[in-house]
Formats: structure tokens, C-alpha cells, sequence
């Protein structure tokens, strides 16, 4: 061309069509000057890019399908251009471009790609969401955002930063604190800041001339021109614009709070919203020095309570007032009122911002309790949410979990851009058609570049759609021996990996995505036979997240775990299982047969046994039977010859014997009976003599006969009947020894002063196969002592005994319930017990009515009177006197003490008649009762029982040596336990001798003899010894801890003249008769006695030293008085103390 030497120093780059027709078009070099070629004719147009390049070239160009122009550079990244040769935008490594390099573009479908120096990069044209923080420059949170003549300025807290499209962010000067909020003003910005008011241009900043005050907010009337409300933190100041100046009109008064929010409606009134002072409200007020007053005040608290910020927004030019979770709006009235509808289906606890965006669409902002952020279209004309798709784009840049990732939103109503600012920059939005020209680099789709096994024998390049366009299998096959595998995978940037974020997941082996790193590789070992997905994304430096590529494929198990290893391993599992069962069965065969052998064998060893033990259980029943027989000869005989004594003897004392020889016999005639009774049983020999009886007369018979047994103990006995009379047919003999067994125990094991109740109910109507014509039950309670819930069951168990320890003065063989329940068995009865320990005993005797129970030989037709056999009392009746009263009528008053502990009385009836001759006789029931008794009187010997209620005797000897007062005293232990362990636990105590029942009253007495004998050589020993502070030979001396207590507590006092005897008790710890008694016993005097001679023996000493002077020697041992001194000294050695050489 004739014109085309323009191009001969800077080359031509692009030719783009410059008009729809086709026969225009722009030609531009490579220094970016725009020429328009009409065919004929070159025309410069002028060109804003060679101001952007000046240290490079372009190197190609593009056109995009808005009519605008893409020009690639190899130091700027990539400027967009209008055909009129205008800077839009600037697209480089502040962007999110791997580097500034752009040699080569292309554009196709909306996507323009990049050949970059380092790799590969795609942008999306028109972009729907755009970021802009700290990589394109920007500082601090975003407190606000506007758009003003093709620039966006953002205040931070940082400052002020403006973005002009060219260079990216910059930060204007001046302006270093916190920018809180922005108003146009005409070809200005107008920003409010902590440190005051500025006006901002393209070139700089200038504060303005307004009082010092913090601003937080900024509005221009456009009802009234030229007039700005400024929000301080104190309140509100109104101005008037003279040039570029504003000059204060005044601070409105009224109020006086933090205004973050100016409205104003199209009333001209002017809404504040302040930090937690409610609501204030302006009118317009000509007479006010402002031009404005207060005319309303309003505080409104959120539902849940508390005080929040008032914040206010305006839609169609009516006011929004915001608090928490509430929503007021002005009504057609010119009312403000809540609103519940308000973003209805959100339940926000808090609105950010309000955007009118026109034709009664807004965009809100708003958050949950939960800080979640939530973006909405809202049309305040259907008051319904609209549904924009694009919005849903936003959560690619901005963390919507964050309530502070969104402060403040800015509208570009000529590209229909919006702009969110908060903690993660400003984001910008473009709603719908004709968006303008902000871009965002769409993240390309990584690839799998390479897929290794065992580090490096190569599987495949690619992914699954490489395999699915190159037609080859989409699964990939893995032996399962691979050891490792390796998925290698990139973006289209080659060199700068670390600019691009990857997460992966191999779907069958991990159960979410991994976390984005810049790791881009993965390996994975000893993955199970199956198949799997291996999946790979990757995050633009923006947070925009790729679509996924995927590579499939599967390990193959080992030939041991493929289908026919499994056939082949069924086979021989089965075959292995056949033969088990198969040798089982034989072996189970085999070992049945040897069962049924063996069983054959054992069966005829247990009859045999049976035979055996059948025989044994007969002998024993007739060697039972035989030796009682024998017994009752005897026993006849010595009860006959007791009654032939008790006619002759007229002596008390022997009286007393005899009877008590006929009371222990009939009781040793009792056990005989009942030893027999129980062999009858066993026997089967025991058979019902049945014979029609009233039961209420018979029982009240029973309980009669118990009337002075239990009048002795003051023991109340009751009967009561639901009926009159009850005929029933029992055998009157065993139900007489049922009852009287039961009603005996009961008053044996009874407190005194408590009851004995008996009671008769009739059940005809409860009938049954145990009982076909019903049943009368007899209830037999006491309020004794009751029975340890764990013995309960064993109570009916032959010669089984409750433990003596918790029982009174009653002996027995365990046999008495034994045949109680045996006897009411026989009669087709049942008998059951209930009882607490401590709270008494009931039994329960069920009997059947009628006699259809009954085989015809048990039923007999004599008629029996209503008379019983009768209850023999075999108890003793008469106890010793007070058991603390020491019996003086025989030995005198100096005699040693003997205190006998027995809970049988005929024990220390028998010991006292023997001992009493000699010594004093104290006795005791218990070994309560016998410790209070020893502590108090302080015996010189102690006999008890071992099996006693209370304490027993092994623990009443552990107490009385281990008590200081009574350690001294011998203890004899008496016992119908004759084993040596039995002995070895008594001895252990510190019993000093052991006497086993039955014992004679001759030996009784040599051993009580022989212990007081060694007592009193004990005391002679310790009469001998020297008193405390005397010198003899310590291997001469008795050993006993208390003796060395009471000589070390008398020779500490000894100068006391007003330590007495009463005094060493006190401090002892004692009362003087137990202490004079247990030094009496020890030494042979007592605590006076031993006082005044240790004090004499000591002033004896003192005055053969020849060192003191007898008025000393008496001061010093406690005489205060010389003459009473002397006086004691003479009676003690016979002469004066001035007489001692």
C-alpha cells in the first residue's frame, strides 16, 4: 500500500475489521498506535497504549465479541482496549497472570487464551466475578467501595485506594487511617476518615477545612443541592458546598451519639442511624441554624434483647431501618413499621447493606447467628427474593462463612457491575447481559500428565477423556503386585507450579477431597484389588476452583484371589469339611458306644451304692433309734433318784442343785425325743393319724400353755381367728409339736417387754391341685430378734443354728424347725419364713381343708378330747439377783473378786455355788454386760463363756488386754469347743488358761487357785521391788508398762504438795476405786499409800546425802508442813529425819 511506509519502524501486528461491514479496518503496531484503513487512506486514531508500553512492544491482537480489543505485550500483560482507542482494563501478573510475557492470543467462545512465556493461560470474557486484595494491591479490610468515571475507589483501613485500570491499586496520599466512607461530588470523591474529611482526585488528596472530628459517614442532599451531612462521633454537622470548600452551617442539637448511617428520603428528611442510640430522624426546619431539628427519636430493641447498632439504608426513596433480626419500613401512611416479610424464608440476625440498584431491585446483604453470609436479589415491589444464578458466583471469591467478608456493596449502573467490600478485598459481580469489562482468570482444567507404577515404568499420559478420544479402554489395569502407584498432574502453567493450588481424591480408598496444596504429584501404596477413580482440581490464586479431570483404573487381585483360586479353594474347603464330619460322626459313634458301656457300668456301681447307702441310712436310723432307747434308761433312772432327793432334802443350797439337775435332765429327755422323732421320719415310720379338730380352740390351747413362760419375760401373747370355729382333720399330735415348736422359739428368741402373735385365716375359696378344698394359714410373728436375711435359707436345715452371738440364754440341736417343716409336709402343708434382723419373725403354715388330700388309712374316726400334752418349761425360771451385786454371804469383804460371765444361768449358778466359799462372786448374762463390770469393779479374775450374745469371750479377752486399766487380770475361757485351733484362738487373746466342757468343779477350782496364786507372787514381786527412784537391780524387777507410767507420773509431781491420789486419777485417765483397785491388785497398795511412801523414800535418800537440810528435803518431796513431814517420816522408819546418819 501507498500509505503503509507507517509501519516501516514500529511492525504491524494486528488487523481487525473496524466496522460490521467489513470494509474498514484497524491496523495497530507494534507500539500500540491505532490506524483506521477505509481502503484507500490510513487514519491515525489517538491511542492511550503507548502511554501503558513504554519499554516494549505489542506483539499481537485480538478482537473480543463486546467490540473491544485484546493487545498482548511482552513487560504488561495484556491491555484491553476500545476500537476509539481507550484503556479499559490491564490484565498481568497482579492479576492472577503466571507472569507479564503474553506472546501470542486467541479468542474463541468467550475465552480468551493467553501464550504466555511460562505456560499457558485462559481468561473468561465477559467475567462474572472478579477479586481484588492484597496481590492487586489493596491493604486492610474494605469499609466501603464506589465507582466514579471508569475508577474504583475503596476506603480500608489501610487508607484510600483507587483503581483507574491501568496501573492496578494505588494508594492515594494523604489519607493513612482508617477511610470509614465515601459521597461523590461531581468529578470528586469525598471521604470520610478517622483523621477528618477529604477530598480525593485523580492526582491526590486535600483535607478539608471542617471541625476535627472522627467521621464515620458522609451523605449529599439531593433534595437540597449543595448541602453534605457529615456523621462525626458525637453527633452530625451540616455543610454547604461554596467552590471546592464546605463550609459548616452548624452541629444539630438534640441528641448526641455515634452516627455511622445518613439517609435521606425523598422528603427531604434525614434518617440516622447511630452506633447504640436508636434512631434519630431530621426535618427540614428553616427557623434552625442548621436548617434542621430533631423531630423524632426512636430505640427499638432486637427480640432476643440487648443493644445492637440502628443501621439505615433507603429503597425507592423510603427509609429501611435495620436492628438485629428486625426490619422497620415507612408505610403509605408515613408510618414506620416492621416489616416480618423482609427477606422472608432468611432468618438473619443482622443486615450489612442495602444497594438500590433501580426498578425496585436491591441487592442485600445480611448474616445468621452461625456468621454465615447471605447475598440476595430482593424486589421491594413483590417483596420477594429474586432468583439471580450469578449471585451464587460470589462464594468463589469471598469466604460467605465469615460475617465480616462483606462491610459495604458499590453499584456501576452503566456496566451493571457490583462490588462487595469487607475482610477479603472487594469482589465484583456483573449482573446479567452487558457486564462490563472486569475479568477473572477462569482457572484452565489441569491435567494428568503422568501416571508411574513403582516410580517409574510409565502407565499412561493423560486422563480418561485422552484415553476415551484416543479410543483406547477408559479402565486402566494395574496388576496387584505394583507396589506403589504415582499420579503425576499439572495446570497449563509449566514452570510456575506454585501459583496454582491441587486437591485430589482417589474415590474407593479416601473419603473427601484432600486440602488445596501445590503439591502435584500423588502416591498411593498397597491398594486393595478393585476399582478406582483417582480425581484432580486445581484453585486459581483468586479461590476459583477448576472443573475435575479423572483417570480410572483397577488392580487386579493375584491369581490366588481370582475367581477360579476362589472355585478352587470352595472345592477343597468342602472336601475338608465332608471329611471332618465324616470322621466326626465315626468318632462320635465310636465314643457313644464306650458312653453307653461306661453308663451301663456306673449305673450298676450307683445301685449298688444306692443299696449300700440305703443300708447305712437304716442302720443309722436304728442306731438312733437304739442308743435313744438306751439313753431313756439311764436318764429315768437319774430323774427318778433326783425326785426321791428333792422329797427328802430340806437344805436350800442342795434343794437348789437337785433342781437344777431335773432341769437339764428333762432338757437332755427333749433332745432324745427329738432325735427319735427325726429317725422315725427317715424311716417313713411316721404316719398321719388324722382326726376332725377345731382349729381355733386347739391353737388358743397351744398358746396358753406359753402364758407364764412369757409372763416371766413380760411378753405379751395374742391370738386372733377370722373364724369361730374351723373344723379341719389334721393328726393332733404333729400339729401340737408344729405349734408348740414355733410359739416356744418365738418367746425364746423375743426381746422382753415385746409380743407373741398368733393368727388363724381361712381360704376355702382358693383351691388348686395342692390344695383341693382350699386352706387355713396360721401366722406365728414375734418382735424379736429376727434372722440375717443370708441364713433364711438354711434355718429348716438339720442341726443348723443361728449364730450364738446374736441370740440369748438358749441352747438347742438345730433339729426343732427341721422337724417342724417335716411334720407339716407330712400333713400335704407348706411353711415359709419372713424376717428382718432386728425386726422380728413370721411364719407362714399353710394346712389343707377337707380330708380329699388324705389316704383312707391316715384318716381316723376316734374322737380325741380337746386336750393338749401340754408345754413342759425345762428353761430356767429363776436368774440370779442384780448381776452387779457381790454376794457377801459367804466369803468375807477382802476375799478376791471372781466376776463370771455365762449366758447360761445354770453355768454360774454351778460355778458361784462352787467358788463362793473362797471368793467373791460377781456374775454377768453377756459379755457386754461383763466388759462393764470388769472396767468398773476391776475383779481379780475373770471366768467366761466363749459363745456368748453381745461380744463373745475370744473378743471380751482381746478388750480386756488391750484396756490398760484391766490388762492384769487373768481370764479363764470356758468352751464346748475342744479342738486345738478353737484352744489357739483364745490363747491368742491373752487368756491365761483354757477350760473345756464338761470340766469338774475340782478342777475348776485348782486352776482359779493357780492363777490368783501366781497373781499374788506377782505382787509380792512388785511389793519387793524398789519404789521410783530407788536403786536395785532392773533384771530384779517386774516388767509392767503401767507400774512405769504411775512411778514416772509420781516422781514428776513428787514436790507437788496438792498431788493426791484424786490427782494421779485425773491425770491417769481413770476413777480412783478402779485405779486403787488395779494398783492394789499390782503392788498391794493403793494410789495414796504409794504416794506417801515413794515421797518418804525419796526424802530418805536426800537425807543420807548430808547435802540438804530437812526443812529442804521436805519443801522437796512435798511437804509443805516440817511437822507433818516429820510425823510420817517416824511412822514410816522409826525414827526422826534428824535422826537418819
Amino acid at each position: 500500500l501507498e500509505s503503509g511506509k507507517i509501519f516501516e519502524k514500529w511492525n504491524l501486528r494486528a488487523v481487525i475489521p473496524y466496522d460490521k461491514s467489513g470494509n474498514e479496518h484497524l491496523f495497530i503496531n507494534s507500539k500500540g498506535n491505532f490506524f483506521r484503513y477505509d481502503g484507500r487512506k490510513f487514519t491515525e486514531i489517538p491511542s492511550e497504549a503507548p502511554g501503558i508500553l513504554t519499554d516494549g512492544v505489542f506483539f499481537s491482537g485480538v478482537k473480543l465479541d463486546d467490540g473491544n480489543i485484546a493487545l498482548s505485550s511482552l513487560t504488561k500483560g495484556v491491555i484491553i482496549m476500545s476500537m476509539n482507542g481507550k484503556v479499559i482494563d490491564r490484565i498481568d501478573s497482579r492479576q492472577g497472570l503466571r507472569d507479564d510475557g503474553v506472546l501470542y492470543t486467541y479468542y474463541s467462545k468467550g475465552k480468551l487464551w493467553l501464550g504466555l512465556q511460562n505456560g499457558i493461560a485462559v481468561i473468561e470474557i465477559p467475567a462474572k466475578v472478579g477479586l481484588f486484595n492484597e496481590r492487586s494491591g489493596l491493604k486492610g479490610f474494605v469499609s466501603d467501595v464506589i465507582f466514579l468515571d471508569r475508577s474504583l475507589y475503596v476506603a480500608t483501613s489501610s487508607g484510600v485506594f483507587i483503581n483507574s485500570w491501568g496501573d492496578g491499586f494505588r494508594q492515594v496520599e494523604g489519607i493513612s487511617t482508617q477511610a470509614w466512607a465515601f459521597e461523590t461530588d461531581d468529578e470528586r470523591v469525598i471521604c470520610a476518615a478517622t483523621d477528618g474529611l477529604f477530598a480525593i482526585y485523580s492526582d491526590g488528596s486535600e483535607k478539608l477545612d471542617v471541625p476535627a472530628k472522627i467521621y464515620y459517614s458522609i451523605r449529599r442532599s439531593l433534595v437540597n443541592p449543595g448541602v453534605f451531612f457529615l456523621g462525626h462521633e458525637n453527633g452530625l454537622i451540616v455543610t454547604r458546598k461554596n467552590g471546592n470548600r464546605l463550609e459548616t452551617t452548624g452541629e444539630v442539637t438534640g441528641f448526641n451519639a455515634a452516627v455511622r448511617y445518613i439517609q435521606e428520603d425523598n422528603k427531604g428528611r434525614v434518617w440516622l442511624g447511630t452506633a447504640y442510640s436508636g434512631l434519630v430522624v431530621l426535618e427540614p426546619d428553616g427557623g434552625s441554624a442548621t436548617g434542621y431539628s430533631v423531630s423524632r427519636k426512636l430505640s427499638k430493641a432486637p427480640s432476643g434483647g440487648g443493644v445492637v447498632e440502628t443501621k439505615v439504608f433507603v429503597l425507592d426513596g423510603r427509609p429501611v431501618v435495620n436492628i438485629g433480626e428486625r426490619t422497620w419500613m415507612l408505610n403509605g401512611n408515613d408510618q414506620l413499621e416492621e416489616d416480618p416479610g423482609f427477606l422472608k424464608g432468611i432468618k438473619f440476625t443482622g443486615i450489612t447493606s442495602v444497594l438500590d440498584i433501580g426498578k425496585g431491585e436491591a441487592m442485600v446483604t445480611c448474616y445468621d447467628k452461625g456468621g454465615h453470609v447471605f447475598v440476595v436479589a430482593w424486589d421491594n415491589r413483590k417483596k420477594d427474593i429474586l432468583n439471580r444464578p450469578e449471585l451464587n458466583d460470589i462464594r468463589k471469591a469471598l469466604d460467605l462463612d465469615n460475617e465480616n467478608s462483606i462491610f459495604s456493596v458499590g453499584f456501576d449502573p452503566q456496566n451493571r457491575m457490583v462490588y462487595f467490600g469487607g475482610t477479603d478485598g472487594v469482589a465484583s459481580l456483573a449482573l446479567g447481559k452487558g457486564a462490563g469489562d472486569f475479568r477473572n482468570f477462569k482457572v484452565a482444567t489441569p491435567i494428568i500428565s503422568r501416571v508411574l507404577i513403582m516410580g517409574d515404568s510409565l502407565v499412561f499420559r493423560g486422563d480418561d477423556i485422552t484415553k476415551k478420544g484416543l479410543e483406547i479402554d477408559e479402565v486402566t489395569a494395574v496388576p496387584f503386585s505394583f507396589g506403589s502407584i504415582r499420579f503425576e498432574y499439572s495446570s497449563l502453567s509449566f514452570e510456575s507450579p506454585d501459583l496454582d493450588l491441587f486437591s485430589v481424591k482417589l474415590e474407593g480408598y479416601d473419603s473427601k477431597w484432600s486440602d488445596f496444596t501445590s503439591d502435584s504429584k500423588k502416591d498411593y501404596t498397597n491398594l486393595s484389588p478393585g476399582r478406582y477413580v483417582f480425581k484432580v482440581r486445581s484453585r486459581s490464586i483468586t479461590g476459583e476452583v477448576s472443573s475435575e479431570v479423572s483417570f480410572t483404573f483397577e488392580v487386579y487381585p493375584p491369581w490366588y484371589m481370582s475367581l477360579p483360586a476362589y472355585i478352587l479353594y470352595f472345592i477343597l474347603l468342602t472336601g475338608i469339611i465332608y471329611g471332618f464330619i465324616r470322621w466326626r460322626l465315626n468318632n462320635l459313634t465310636r465314643k457313644n458306644e464306650e458312653l453307653e458301656r461306661l453308663i451301663e457300668e456306673r449305673t450298676a456301681e450307683v445301685k449298688e451304692q444306692a443299696q449300700k447307702l440305703k443300708e447305712l441310712d437304716s442302720l443309722k436310723s436304728r442306731f438312733f433309734t437304739n442308743i435313744s432307747h438306751e439313753f431313756r434308761t439311764p436318764l429315768t433312772l437319774i430323774l427318778g433318784q433326783f425326785e426321791s432327793l428333792l422329797e427328802k432334802v430340806s437344805d436350800p443350797l442342795y434343794v437348789s442343785k437337785i433342781k437344777m439337775g431335773i432341769r437339764n435332765s428333762v432338757r437332755l429327755q427333749k433332745l432324745i425325743n427329738q432325735l427319735l422323732e427325726i429317725s422315725k421320719i427317715e424311716a417313713g415310720k411316721r404316719k398321719i393319724n388324722a382326726t376332725r379338730t377345731d382349729m381355733v380352740a386347739f391353737l388358743r390351747l397351744v398358746i396358753m400353755t406359753f402364758e407364764s413362760l412369757a409372763g416371766k419375760r413380760n411378753i405379751k401373747l395374742d391370738f386372733r381367728s377370722d373364724a369361730e370355729t374351723l373344723p379341719a382333720w389334721v393328726d393332733r399330735e404333729m400339729t401340737e409339736m408344729i405349734f408348740t415348736n414355733l410359739v416356744s422359739n418365738a418367746v425364746k428368741y423375743n426381746r422382753d417387754g415385746s409380743f407373741v402373735s398368733m393368727r388363724l385365716i381361712v381360704h376355702p375359696e382358693r383351691k388348686g391341685k395342692e390344695f383341693p378344698e382350699g386352706y387355713f394359714e396360721v401366722q406365728v410373728e414375734d418382735g424379736g430378734i429376727g434372722i440375717d436375711p443370708e441364713r433364711l435359707p438354711f434355718i429348716f436345715d438339720r442341726f443348723y443354728q443361728v449364730d450364738r452371738k446374736q441370740i440369748s440364754d438358749i441352747e438347742g440341736t438345730g433339729l426343732g424347725l427341721t422337724i417342724v417343716k417335716e411334720l407339716v409336709e407330712l400333713q400335704h402343708g407348706t411353711i415359709t419364713v419372713e424376717s428382718e434382723k432386728n425386726s422380728g419373725t413370721v411364719f407362714h403354715i399353710r394346712l389343707p381343708l377337707g380330708k380329699s388330700h388324705l389316704r383312707k388309712e391316715e384318716v381316723s374316726t376316734v374322737v380325741e378330747e380337746e386336750k393338749l400334752r401340754g408345754y413342759q418349761n425345762i428353761e430356767e425360771v429363776a436368774e440370779t439377783g442384780d448381776p452387779d451385786a457381790i454376794d457377801d454371804n459367804t466369803a468375807d469383804s477382802t476375799s478376791e473378786m471372781i466376776l463370771v460371765i455365762d449366758d447360761n444361768s445354770d453355768i454360774r449358778t454351778f460355778i458361784n455355788e462352787e467358788l463362793r466359799a473362797e471368793y467373791r462372786i460377781v456374775e454377768a448374762p453377756d459379755g457386754l454386760e461383763g466388759l462393764r463390770l470388769a472396767e468398773h469393779l476391776i475383779p481379780d479374775l475373770v471366768i467366761t463363756d466363749i459363745m456368748m450374745p453381745g461380744i463373745d469371750g475370744v473378743e471380751l479377752s482381746r478388750r480386756l488386754k488391750q484396756n490398760e486399766l484391766t490388762d492384769h487380770i487373768p481370764v479363764i475361757i470356758l468352751t464346748a469347743k475342744a479342738a486345738f485351733d478353737d484352744k489357739m484362738e483364745g490363747l491368742e487373746t491373752g487368756a491365761d488358761d483354757y477350760l473345756v466342757k464338761p470340766f469338774k468343779p475340782v478342777e475348776l477350782r485348782t486352776r482359779v487357785k493357780n492363777l490368783l496364786d501366781n497373781r499374788r507372787k506377782l505382787r509380792a514381786r512388785f511389793e519387793k521391788i524398789s519404789l521410783p527412784g530407788q536403786s536395785h537391780d532392773e533384771t530384779e524387777q517386774p516388767k509392767n508398762d503401767f507400774i512405769s507410767k504411775v512411778n514416772s507420773l509420781v516422781l514428776e509431781r513428787l514436790s507437788d504438795e496438792n498431788f493426791t491420789a484424786e490427782s494421779m486419777a485425773r491425770e491417769l485417765g481413770y476413777s480412783l476405786s478402779p485405779l486403787n483397785r488395779k494398783l492394789n491388785a499390782l503392788t498391794g497398795k493403793t494410789a495414796g499409800v504409794l504416794i506417801r511412801e515413794t515421797r518418804l523414800e525419796k526424802a530418805m535418800t536426800l537425807l543420807k546425802s548430808k547435802q540438804l537440810s530437812v526443812k529442804e528435803v521436805a519443801l522437796m518431796t512435798g511437804y509443805s508442813e516440817q511437822s507433818n513431814f516429820t510425823r510420817s517420816f517416824k511412822n514410816r522408819f522409826g525414827i526422826p529425819p534428824t535422826d537418819v546418819e
